[in-house]
């Protein structure tokens, strides 16, 4: 990340955690890579959206960058310790994250344990600090068991194996991969991994399950028929029944989300949007157009239906 996360999602230094997550839910629908194959600007501009987010959403991080006391890619605004790979350059000492994959892994927070912190298993001496770590994934990718490399400080690389069925804050500890002790022989920290589920622009998290609006045309929702329906499996075909309306809900079993502990698949419930082209009318051959236009004026002045009026009701 390069620029100002909050011009990135094009909010002001003072929207509240609700408006923050609506911003980012918005840009990531018109952007994601599902909706834009092919179009390396738009997935860029989804890769920036992301880590935007992700920066703003942590309240530590977002407080801090906002005193001033980090900059837009989580570095410390003070020198930091070139033992923990900086490097000096004009009398000056910053970290080096040449190659560092942002749309991975935010930000290296200092770990507090230092001096004191738990004792080394053999040796009795203090252990290194923990290296705490933020990684971001696709909804859809925690359904699967699937490893991702993270690049540390100094160029280390870190394999990490993550579980399917896995939740937002969930943490996996690496034993031995964090700091090295400050002493000779002393054991090295753990490295704490924090995963984040990034939210999905096309599918709502309920539980195992999950929701999704699918919109459909009018003709396909008075005839009823087989329409193709994205889950996180890939498409399927649907039986769509006669006369669906919009609100229509279908469930899609065994297409939602994942229970880690029994390892069973939750549903997915598609509801059915009902649309008219984008060009209305105009799209249609003139004598579908015309036949048609006559028959909503028919039906307007013979069995007038006005469902807005139900709303007085509630």
């Amino acid at each position: 990340m390069v620029m100002d996360p909050y011009k990135e999602l094009g909010v002001s230094r003072t929207v509240s955690d609700s408006d923050l997550q609506k911003a980012f839910r918005k840009l990531a629908k018109q952007y994601h890579p599902d909706t834009n194959q092919n179009n390396h600007k738009a997935e860029d501009k989804f890769k920036r959206i992301s880590s935007a987010y992700d920066f703003l959403s942590d309240p530590q991080r977002r407080k801090r960058f906002d005193r001033g006391e980090i900059n837009e890619e989580g570095q410390e605004m003070r020198r930091p310790d070139p033992a923990y790979g900086g490097f000096s350059e004009g009398g000056r000492t910053r970290q080096n994250f040449d190659g560092f994959d942002f749309s991975e892994v935010f930000e290296t927070i200092n770990g507090r344990g230092g001096f004191g912190q738990g004792q080394g298993r053999a040796s009795g001496l203090p252990k290194g600090e923990d290296l705490q770590l933020k990684l971001e994934i696709d909804w859809v990718d925690s359904l699967k068991d699937h490893s991702r490399r993270l690049k540390l400080e100094g160029g280390k690389s870190l394999d990490v194996n993550i579980p399917k069925g896995c939740k937002s804050n969930q943490v996996l500890r690496l034993k031995g991969q964090g700091r090295p002790s400050s002493y000779p022989n002393g054991p090295a920290g753990d490295a704490l991994i924090e995963l984040m589920i990034r939210p999905h622009p096309l599918y709502e998290i309920d539980g195992f399950d999950a929701r999704m609006d699918l919109p459909v045309s009018i003709y396909d929702g008075l005839l009823g028929g087989k329409v193709e329906a994205p889950t996180p499996d890939g498409l399927v075909s649907l039986n769509l029944p006669k006369d669906s309306n919009s609100g229509t809900t279908l469930r899609l079993k065994s297409k939602g989300g994942i229970n880690p502990k029994t390892g069973e698949r939750g549903d997915l419930f598609v509801r059915i949007i009902l649309c008219m082209p984008d060009t209305g009318l105009k799209s249609m051959p003139i004598a579908i157009s015309d036949s048609l236009n006559e028959l909503m004026n028919n039906w307007r002045d013979q069995a007038p239906f006005k469902p807005s009026l139900a709303l007085r009701k509630k």
